[in-house]
């Protein structure tokens, strides 16, 4: 059985940058394909999936072979790998009744028929952001703390880009898909940056002083003014994503439209308490339309059933209820 590794790197050379096989040519660094100068979009398992097969192209692989290259130390029942495949079979136009590419063999596994040539050089693969390449980062006064921030592009609009957990500005730029990822951002807005306080670059605080949501908010409007924004988007992913709804809300004239990805309205299972009062969380939401207009944001509930949620905004004293 091949080795399960943590790292998809591990599977070649470090002189490797390129596999090609047919019309089709996949770019490591990037992790991208293409068909002549038509990129093909794969998913990341999907991709992944594509990559150890050509790594063991000729080799006949069992389903516990890819399973454990994979998926190490998980179980994944049968349907998803036969899901991969059939993605993957359906991307490079690959018949399963006629195979020139992947072979099916019964309960024995699959083949990976054409040839594949590598590219090699003797640098690395992913060359590192330099330190220069990194926006510059300044510093926002919010009450008693420095909130570190970035600024780069010029497009016609200003976004704020609202980060869950942890966050750090620097190493942003050091990871390549990420680093990708807020320059396509950036090319068509001015993309704002912010370390939350007590993480990355901001000042770290007390445990006792973990800053609440009033407050974060208050470090997003302190950055905004600080970079001369009067209205933007409120960009915000995972934990980020109730902060930022909740900052659309409550200072709408300061909100252009709001947008959420992986994230949630309310959790499933919780309360929230404002002015001595419990409010039931309800069922998981997520975040359907951005917009922020007469005082409502459209959401759906896991049960996919549309609802309008009213936001209060006396004193923040409480978030929402039910319409």
């Amino acid at each position: 059985m091949t080795k399960a590794v943590e790292h998809r790197a591990d599977w070649y050379d470090v002189g490797t940058v390129e596999l090609s096989f047919a019309e089709f040519r996949i770019d490591l660094a990037q992790r991208r394909i293409y068909e002549g100068a038509r990129e093909i979009k794969l998913q990341p398992k999907t991709f992944d999936l594509l990559l150890f097969l050509c790594l063991h192209a000729g080799e006949l692989l069992s389903r516990e072979t890819i399973y454990q290259a994979l998926w190490p130390n998980t179980y994944v029942d049968d349907h998803s790998l036969s899901v991969q495949i059939a993605d993957l079979r359906k991307a490079l136009g690959d018949n399963p009744k006629a195979p020139r590419l992947i072979e099916t063999r019964a309960r024995r596994g699959y083949r990976f028929l054409p040839q594949v040539e590598r590219g090699t050089v003797e640098a690395p693969i992913v060359r590192p952001v330099e330190a220069t390449e990194i926006p510059q980062t300044h510093y926002a006064r919010s009450g008693d703390f420095n909130i570190a921030y970035q600024v780069i592009g010029n497009g016609p609009i200003d976004l704020v880009f609202v980060m869950g957990w942890v966050s750090h500005l620097e190493y942003f730029w050091r990871e390549p898909h990420f680093r990708e990822f807020l320059l396509k951002l950036a090319s068509f807005s001015r993309l704002i940056l912010f370390d939350k306080r007590g993480t990355g670059l901001s000042d770290r605080v007390p445990n006792q002083m973990l800053p609440t949501l009033e407050q974060r908010m208050d470090d997003v409007r302190a950055v905004m003014e600080a970079v001369g924004a009067e209205k933007a988007v409120i960009l915000g992913v995972s934990e980020g994503g109730p902060m930022s709804a909740l900052f659309a809300a409550t200072y709408p004239d300061k909100t252009l439209g709001l947008a959420m990805v992986g994230s949630y309205a309310r959790r499933f299972g919780m309360w929230i308490i404002r002015g001595g009062r419990r409010w039931p969380s309800g069922r998981s939401i997520c975040c359907r339309s951005a917009g922020v207009g007469e005082g409502r944001l459209e959401l759906k509930n896991a049960r996919r059933r549309s609802r309008k949620i009213r936001h209060f905004g006396n004193g923040g004293r409480r978030i929402c209820g039910w319409v």
